[in-house]
């Protein structure tokens, strides 16, 4: 179904999460905890906005909220225009699930989005979305799963639907095993979830700049690699502040340490 109305692209949320092992068999060896680095710091704040701007192939929050002033009847000459337009509440709830295969390597491709235009007067000016994507790959060598998560109201702040403000969460998830010859020999293991608390997203400029607001945050990064004795684990909490300017301060909880991030170029720098 196509929607006319705005230029929002339907993405996702859904807690879904895949890792079997189909390992004959295998004892898996004992964490080992990794140190931070800049790298890790930088992609937790990436992982939000490649979220927030469609890079996972869902909703672009530059898109903005966008829809018609009038609605069209094609059997009357003319415009009908309503004095409450019939988006208000219009809503979208549906599933969908794709497979293919390329020589040994099987693709799936499911979830489910549901999508509510909102209005605080007479006139959409804001939406919810509640949505899931997910992603399999799987072959005797591999099974590479990806999560991506949306669950958040957007409401435009101005007249121009340029300024929005936006609270929810946002989760991405990525599974990647690999196997030889039965045996699983190795995985890397990705967790983001986000709690948006109060964003402000300015998008006059083009591109979405948040000038306020605070998610909070939970990431998990684990691998095992082919030849590697210990599996490397690193987990965080804390939370990203927005400053405006495409530039955050992220605070690591367990660590008690801070970082300015510039979203941009993804600089990482110690405060």
């Amino acid at each position: 179904m196509k929607l006319n109305y705005t230029r929002i692209i339907l993405m996702a949320t859904a807690v879904v999460f895949f890792y079997t092992a189909c390992k004959k068999s295998e004892t898996k060896p004992a964490a080992n905890t990794a140190s931070l680095t800049d790298t890790s710091t930088s992609k937790i704040a990436f992982s939000l906005m490649q979220g927030l701007t469609g890079a996972y192939g869902g909703t672009n929050i530059n898109d903005g909220v966008k829809a018609e002033s009038n609605i069209t009847d094609g059997q009357n000459n003319g415009a009908i225009v309503f004095k409450k337009v019939p988006l208000c509440g219009f809503t979208i709830d549906t599933t969908f699930n794709t497979k293919t295969k390329s020589a040994d390597t099987s693709k799936t491709f499911f979830g489910n989005f549901k999508f509510v235009y909102t209005c605080s007067t007479d006139r959409p000016d804001g939406y919810l979305t509640h949505d899931s994507v997910v992603r399999v790959a799987v072959s005797p060598l591999l099974k590479n799963t990806f999560t991506a998560a949306q669950d958040y109201t957007v409401k435009a702040l101005d007249t121009t639907y340029k300024l929005v403000s936006t609270s929810g969460s946002i989760l991405s998830v990525t599974d990647n095993a690999i196997y030889k010859d039965g045996f699983s020999v190795g995985y890397d293991y990705n967790y983001n979830s986000y709690k948006l608390r109060g964003l402000k997203i300015d998008f006059t400029k083009g591109s979405a700049d948040i000038i306020t607001g605070v998610a909070e945050f939970k990431s998990t990064t684990s691998y095992l690699h082919p030849g590697d004795k210990q599996v490397t684990e690193v987990s965080n909490t804390g939370t990203i502040t927005f400053l405006g300017n495409h530039k955050a301060r992220l605070h690591l909880n367990e660590k008690n340490k801070s970082y300015s991030v510039d979203l941009l170029t993804g600089v990482v720098t110690a405060i």
